[in-house]
């Protein structure tokens, strides 16, 4: 539905709330919505599991980075004017 990209929060407080207020299952929800089932049994096990609507992102993604800020200022280690022999 929506080539990997996350859920908003509406549409996931929607899916919600069709499970507790018309007592829907998650494949009745997915025919209604077009959300794929797996992502409707996703998200209601994440809401039973933290009681949130909306998971936290846990923690940072990808590959951890060999250098930080201070090491890209070279100019420090630099002299302030070019050294001619």
């Amino acid at each position: 539905m929506l080539d990997g990209a996350a859920y908003s929060n509406d549409l996931r407080r929607t899916l919600i709330y069709m499970h507790i207020q018309h007592s829907l299952d998650a494949k009745s929800i997915s025919h209604y919505t077009g959300v794929p089932s797996r992502s409707v049994y996703r998200i209601l096990a994440d809401w039973r599991r933290t009681g949130q609507d909306k998971l936290e992102p846990t923690g940072r993604r990808g590959r951890p980075r060999k250098l930080d800020f201070s090491d890209t200022q070279v100019s420090y280690f630099l002299p302030p004017y070019p050294i001619i022999a």
